[in-house]
């Protein structure tokens, strides 16, 4: 990565800043140096968003130095671009800037923006869609979709809604009616406008040919078996979304997401809000919009210009739900008419399944290869729950049930409903709040409905939840989720955590038993969840766990909560160290370090000269002399000193994640590391040149190179890089 190619062939390396202040006694990272470029600046990478924190201590990389025309400068370029020779254009840098930048024509075609932008031009400007509805759309036609960002420069679509607290509008939410417009506008403006009329000479032998009945039969059978094919391919999704099939990363997945009772509205567009921001095609068929067993009126068509609130409904509706399959249920009435229900919910369970069914048959051919996610919330999560999957075999990857319990009880008319219909081999997550006022453990309408005498039907003992089905039959890899305090609409309460759980599960489904012990090093997560039950008494691993009320308000920003998160976290390491030192100190007497550490040679080596870190903590180039005492201080564990750092981190500038920033360092080609640190503490340490006579890895991999200090111990560097 540290040499790239140049008009001039192949250029060596400048030299890398000096990491900044580290957040763990292992030191910071330097930055790699760039070819005949200027030093990547000081700083530690952060774990999760690649942002600086530089009041804890943790930079982002720092940036590009200057040019390589000016050796000794120190200054370093604008987060997000690279300083490069005059005669070339400016490339696209790494910063947290690069997002917020307008895009130019004079980007390097080597670039990996370049690069996009030159495919990006191959499809057109993006376009809004059409916003006339066809007579009789149909099921596949009404079909929202909830696109990701990278889907839409492949389809040429202009963003129009955006997830939780995002400044921007980066997703697309619409119906596939829009997108089947929107490819017949372009085919239109593009190929028919382009073809020529037909001659008069072509004119006079079609008229011909037409007078003969023989050729005029073949005609008109070739006209009903291509009309045939375009109602045929109407009815599929391969006519919108095939060509992404060529694309190897157009989408991270496919979820075929079920709504509930009342169509997609408040946490199920957030359920598909949250699902495409991580990358998914969510595929949402709307039973509400032209069924012939209810239906509501649909709104106009959303725009970039559109409000679409992400708490509170965005309004895909314009009037209530009717029709002989709409319900309103309440435990008096389903009591009062037993018969009436249990047929009602039977049905609407057909029809929900029929729709899965014929979704999941008419998928372009990579959808179906790389498998598809099945999730419902509350009436789609029943039938989710009930589908069978069987048919479908290992494209089904998972299947996500949200605000549903699988167990026999007023929402399944039978035992032989209460179950999971599917194939026990598909991994299974299950969310739930243990307060759900429908299919809770405590006072719920499935709780009241299965305590009635007569007309009420369900198991005696409600549990709330899908786990003891779960064990029963066996589902060979599962993971139930109870939420404290969560309602029906768990979202309003634990919508982060609802992130957290899906990522999870999406990225990895039949490991999902592994997913507590993957959150062990987040002490914030870990602290919240309790494992109630871990079953394996048959082929497979099952688990129950309860996940308590959260600390942060669900209306927080992701990127927000998880700044917070690792925070509590270093907090919780710091405090763990401390105890450890304790009690090293009561085990050991209190004696000095001096007097337990081996003698040393009466013939020292000549020692090297001395640096004062930015703690004013005292360390050489090579090996630090410092005892237990001043570990601790330079490690900031202190409440002061924390004090002190969260202080200075509300000053900060954030990204798009939240994260505050600290000002970039890293200077040029032979120049030193600047200073990242909002308060100008000398954090970066010092840059390097690239030493002909040295090794590369000696000169670009470390905090700095042979021309120069890499930011002493606290850095990560030394002057050997």
């Amino acid at each position: 990565r540290a040499l790239s190619p140049t008009p001039c062939g192949w250029s060596p390396p400048g030299g890398g800043g000096g990491g900044g202040l580290p957040a763990s006694p292992r030191g910071g990272y330097g930055g790699y140096g760039g070819p005949a470029l200027g030093g990547f600046g000081g700083g530690t990478q952060h774990l999760v968003t690649g942002a600086a924190m530089a009041a804890l201590g943790v930079g982002q990389g720092g940036g590009w130095g200057g040019p390589s025309a000016a050796p000794t400068s120190s200054s370093a370029a604008p987060p997000g671009s690279i300083g490069m020779r005059s005669a070339a254009p400016s490339s696209v840098g790494m910063g947290p800037s690069m997002s917020k930048r307008a895009p130019t024509t004079t980007r390097s075609p080597s670039s990996g923006a370049g690069v996009k932008a030159a495919a990006f031009a191959r499809v057109g400007e993006p376009e809004e869609a059409p916003g006339t509805p066809p007579e009789n759309p149909g099921l596949i036609g009404n079909c929202l979709l909830c696109l990701p960002e990278a889907t839409l420069k492949i389809l040429g679509l202009v963003p129009n809604i955006d997830d939780k607290g995002a400044e921007n509008k980066r997703m697309w939410l619409g119906r596939v009616w829009q997108l089947r417009s929107l490819a017949l506008k372009k085919y239109r403006r593009n190929v028919l406008a382009n073809q020529p009329a037909l001659s008069y000479v072509a004119r006079m032998k079609l008229d011909q040919d037409l007078k003969d009945p023989r050729k005029r039969e073949l005609l008109l059978n070739m006209q009903k078996v291509w009309r045939g094919a375009v109602l045929r391919s109407a009815a599929s999704l391969r006519s919108v979304l095939g060509c992404l099939d060529y694309h190897i990363a157009a989408y991270q997945g496919v979820v075929l997401f079920m709504h509930g009772s009342g169509g997609m509205t408040y946490n199920n567009v957030r359920y598909a809000r949250k699902l495409a921001a991580m990358g998914f095609i969510v595929i949402c068929p709307d039973s509400m919009a032209g069924g012939e067993f209810r239906h509501r009126d649909v709104r106009g068509v959303i725009t970039a210009d559109t409000k679409t609130p992400y708490w509170g409904d965005i309004g895909l509706y314009t009037s209530a739900a009717e029709g002989q399959y709409t319900y309103n249920t309440s435990a008096d009435d389903v009591v009062a008419n037993p018969e009436k229900f249990r047929k009602l919910y039977e049905n609407v369970f057909r029809m929900r399944s029929a729709e899965m069914h014929w979704i999941l048959g008419r998928l372009p051919m990579q959808m179906k290869i790389r498998g598809v996610f099945t999730m419902g919330q509350s009436e789609g999560a029943m039938t989710v729950a009930r589908f069978d999957d069987r048919r479908y075999k290992a494209m089904i990857r998972g299947r996500i049930i949200s605000a549903f319990s699988v167990e026999y009880c007023y929402f399944t008319p039978s035992r032989e409903a209460g179950i999971y219909g599917g194939n026990p081999e598909v991994a299974t997550l299950n969310l739930i709040g243990d307060a759900d006022q429908y299919f809770g453990n405590i006072k719920s309408v499935a709780r009241d409905v299965a305590a009635k005498g007569s007309g009420g039907w369900g198991d005696n003992e409600i549990t709330g939840n899908g786990f003891k089905q779960m064990k029963k039959q066996g589902i060979r890899r599962g993971l139930v989720c109870v939420m404290e305090g969560a309602m029906h609409d768990a979202s309003e309460t634990h919508d982060n955590f609802l992130r957290d759980i899906l990522r999870a599960f999406l990225s990895s489904p039949h490991e999902c038993h592994k997913i507590v012990e993957q959150w062990e090093y987040d002490h914030y997560l870990t602290e919240k969840i309790k494992v109630v039950e871990v079953d394996s008494s048959v082929p497979g691993v099952r688990m129950l766990i309860k996940v308590g009320k959260m600390n942060f308000d669900s209306k927080m920003e992701y990127g927000e909560e998880i700044a917070k998160r690792q925070m509590i976290t270093v907090r919780k390491e710091a405090e763990r160290r401390r105890q450890a030192k304790s009690s090293l100190v009561q085990q050991t007497g209190g004696l000095r370090r001096s007097s337990i550490s081996p003698r040393r040679s009466s013939v020292s080596p000549p020692r090297q000269p001395a640096i004062r870190s930015p703690r004013g903590i005292v360390t050489s180039l090579g090996r630090p002399e410092m005892n237990v005492q001043k570990v601790v201080t330079l490690n900031a564990e202190s409440s002061e000193d924390w004090n002190a750092n969260l202080g200075t981190l509300k000053q900060l500038p954030v990204d798009q994640f939240g994260v505050p920033l600290g000002k970039t360092g890293g200077g040029g080609a032979l120049g030193n590391g600047g200073a990242y640190s909002s308060n100008g503490s000398p954090n970066g340490g010092s840059g390097g040149g690239f030493d002909r006579t040295k090794d590369f890895s000696s000169s670009y991999t470390g905090g700095g190179g042979a021309g120069g200090g890499g930011g002493g111990w606290t850095g990560g560097g030394s002057a050997a890089g």
